[in-house]
């Protein structure tokens, strides 16, 4: 089961990535990848979007895919956040 929703986050980050399209990340505070991005663009870390908007301050299923966006986006790993 866990494969399977690594396997998901991967697909609907190619679709993201490849088709410039919008997905909710963060269903509980609508949060979709283009706020994430233009946050991102405009010099925010994962962290401060986390603590700006409250995503992850719920159930927390969007921190994987939150992080796996900004990983594919910016080209390498993020170190050192606290999930949850």
């Amino acid at each position: 089961m866990h494969s399977q929703w690594r396997l998901l986050i991967g697909l609907h980050l190619i679709m993201i990535l490849i088709y410039n399209s919008i997905m909710i990340v963060c269903v509980c505070k609508n949060i979709n990848s283009k706020k994430i991005l233009e946050e991102l663009g405009a010099g925010l870390t994962l962290e401060e979007i986390k603590r700006q908007f409250g995503m992850g301050s719920q159930c927390g299923n969007c921190l994987e895919t939150a992080k796996k966006l900004v990983e594919k986006t910016k080209g390498e790993p993020i170190k050192n956040i606290a999930f949850g």
